[in-house]
C-alpha cells in the first residue's frame, strides 16, 4: 500500500544482523596481520610505470621539449627519508639503471639506454631540483622529493 509505514519482520532483521556480523568477522580476519598496502600504482604512477611512492603528495607536472623529444615530469613530496625510499624502490625495481646520488639516487630505464624512456629521481626535500619550479610547496613533514619523468613522444 502506498504511503504505509514499512514493517520490519523479525526474520528479515535476524538475517540482516547475521550478514552484518559476517562482514565484521571477515574484515577482522581478512585484515589481521596484514601490512599496510601502498596505493595501487594506477593513475599518475601508472603513467610513469613506477610503483607508487608511500604517502606521496603531488606538487606539479610539467612538460619539457628539447633534442626532438617531449618529456613529461611530475614531482611528489614524500614524508619518508631518501635512503628509505631508495630501499623501497630497490626492492621493487632492482639496481639496474640505478645511480646513487648523495642520500638519494636516480633510476634511468631501460638501463643503459642512450635516451632513457623513464626516470625516477629521489632527492632530499631541501635539495635543488625541478620541484623548485612548482607553485605548490611541499607540505610540512616532507623528507624527500620523488620526480618521475617519461618520454611521451617526439617533437616533429
Amino acid at each position: 500500500m502506498h504511503g504505509a509505514p514499512l514493517r520490519e519482520s523479525p526474520k528479515a532483521m535476524s538475517g540482516l544482523k547475521t550478514l552484518l556480523a559476517l562482514l565484521q568477522v571477515s574484515m577482522i580476519v581478512g585484515c589481521a596481520g596484514m601490512e599496510p598496502r601502498l596505493p595501487d600504482p594506477s593513475g599518475v604512477f601508472g603513467e610513469y610505470h613506477f610503483p607508487a611512492a608511500p604517502s606521496a603528495t603531488s606538487l606539479c607536472q610539467q612538460r619539457v621539449y628539447g633534442s626532438g623529444l617531449e618529456i613529461t615530469w611530475e614531482a611528489f613530496a614524500v614524508p619518508v627519508a631518501p635512503a628509505e625510499l631508495v630501499t623501497f624502490y630497490r626492492e621493487r625495481l632492482g639496481s639496474a639503471g640505478f645511480t646513487p646520488e648523495g642520500e638519494g639516487g636516480t633510476w634511468k630505464l631501460p638501463a643503459g639506454a642512450v635516451r632513457p624512456q623513464r626516470v625516477l629521481s629521489i632527492l632530499p626535500a631541501d635539495a635543488d631540483g625541478p620541484h623548485r619550479q612548482c607553485e605548490k610547496s611541499p607540505p610540512a613533514g616532507t623528507r624527500s622529493i620523488v620526480v618521475f619523468s617519461r618520454t611521451v613522444g617526439s617533437v616533429e
